[in-house]
């Protein structure tokens, strides 16, 4: 199916471009609402769909929730247990770990993320 470049798409790419933290299509239409943007839900989905489809943002899952990431580039999370957000941080898995793997189990990595569970600097300021 051919999809053309849509007003709808463009404003939730834009949502999820202009944000630094990772966002459920809830919280994309929950923005667009505020916006005084008219999208619906289903709208959002197919959209953000075709976004990851098409390698212009990332579609991870954590916990059974799925989640949308406006950087496209290999990285892995940081994931605050307290407030529930995402942070980007460069891949600390290199080619030559990925080569490693590889070879030794046979395994063909297509595509990683790694997910590091803690509690970020704002909620540890908070917590005292």
């Amino acid at each position: 199916m051919i999809y053309r470049n849509t007003r709808q798409r463009k404003e939730v790419y834009d949502v999820i471009k202009g944000v630094n933290r990772h966002l459920t299509a809830e919280q994309v239409m929950e923005v667009l609402k505020k916006e005084n943007k008219k999208v619906g839900l289903a709208t959002v989905y197919r959209n953000l769909n075709y976004l990851s489809e098409n390698k212009l943002i990332r579609k991870f899952e954590e916990n059974g929730v799925v989640f949308y990431d406006g950087n496209p580039e290999t990285h892995d999370h940081l994931h605050c247990v307290i407030c529930n957000k995402y942070f980007d941080i460069p891949s600390l898995v290199k080619d030559k770990d990925l080569s490693k793997i590889e070879r030794d189990w046979g395994f063909k990595v297509e595509e990683h993320f790694m997910t590091y569970e803690g509690v970020c600097g704002n909620c540890r300021k908070i917590g005292g």
